[in-house]
């Protein structure tokens, strides 16, 4: 599927981040932060070549086989909220009646501090730093292209290759998302 730049919308998320979705709604480009965290676990572990360039307050991150590189900008987590901790997933769906046959005499005390503090707070499964996360740049794309608005033959093609990275990524990104579904199948099938 292809994204025409001219046809995105923008909004903003819980968050105040910017958000762009077609008025149609087959396609949306919004937080990838775990994508992000994945590539550049990748980088960072993987045996791929890549170069992560930091220009002032850009950033950008490129694999030796990607034809473009990855805008990136630092965002507050999503999955942290910005605290760098979230609650322990072990913990999820459990009951009250859990709390009262696990956590002996002072069980409401456990809950309550469960609930309401940190002790049981993990680690950000995101891999933020401190509450800080890097996602894709999308704003930066889509300005860029309409930075180039004039009729140059200069303008067209940043336009056009604004257009192709914007895809290319999506497409990617759509890749990344087919492939964890996958895995989560797979999970749950027990394999």
């Amino acid at each position: 599927m292809k994204i025409d730049i001219e046809n995105l919308e923008l909004s903003v998320d819980n968050y105040g981040n910017a958000v762009y979705y077609t008025k149609d709604a087959t396609a949306f480009l919004g937080s990838a932060q775990g994508f992000v965290f994945d590539l550049l676990r990748t980088a960072k572990w993987g045996d791929s070549e890549h170069d992560l360039k930091f220009q002032g307050i850009n950033s950008f991150l490129k694999f030796k086989e990607d034809e473009f590189e990855y805008p990136l900008v630092k965002r507050i987590c999503d999955r942290c909220k910005g605290k760098g901790t979230h609650g322990n997933p072990a913990f999820n769906g459990t009951t009250i009646e859990w709390w009262q046959e696990s956590g002996g005499p002072d069980w409401q005390e456990d809950l309550e501090e469960y609930m309401h503090g940190d002790m049981y707070d993990v680690a950000c499964e995101q891999g933020c730093d401190g509450g800080i996360a890097y996602d894709i740049d999308w704003v930066r794309i889509v300005n860029l292209y309409y930075l180039n608005a004039d009729d140059s033959n200069d303008s067209k093609i940043v336009r056009d290759g604004c257009s192709t990275q914007l895809n290319w990524i999506h497409s990617s990104l759509m890749d990344y998302y087919d492939h964890m579904s996958e895995m989560a199948a797979e999970r749950r099938a027990g394999c």
